[in-house]
């Protein structure tokens, strides 16, 4: 069997057409991020004994929020100092609470602001860290 030009080049359109496949776009970020916003305490702070050290900020996640929690942590003594959490939902979560210093010792100190993105338990965090001082 023999196959004329007209054939030939109706094979040929019909096999580059099959090849040639829209790959879908690929995205940079397929996965929505919590996105956390610390106001206070700033990074590097130092606080004197009896200065309230306030913990100010937002947390957003678009797919809304299961909760969040906020911790304290005495480096120097490797000790939780401040802790809280809350079951609270919403896109955007703002929290305002404070802390007293109350060390004995220089200190270095770090904020963990923790966010529950489902009811499984799956968390993400941020960090800041400060210093305390015992005078």
């Amino acid at each position: 069997m023999k196959l004329d030009i007209i054939q030939i080049a109706t094979i040929g359109l019909m096999a580059s057409l099959v090849a040639c496949t829209q790959e879908d776009p690929i995205q940079d970020n397929p996965m929505p991020t919590v996105e956390f916003s610390i106001m206070n305490p700033a990074e590097g702070a130092m606080y004197m004994l009896g200065d309230t050290v306030k913990i100010e900020g937002s947390v957003a996640y678009e797919p809304g929020l299961h909760g969040y929690s906020l911790e304290v942590i005495n480096t120097h003594m490797d000790s939780t100092v401040f802790y809280m959490d809350e079951h609270a939902h919403g896109g955007e979560i703002n929290f305002s609470e404070f802390w007293v210093n109350d060390v004995m010792h220089h200190s270095d100190m770090l904020l963990i602001v923790s966010a529950a993105v489902n009811h499984e338990g799956d968390t993400e965090s941020d960090t800041v860290r400060f210093h305390c001082h015992p005078m």
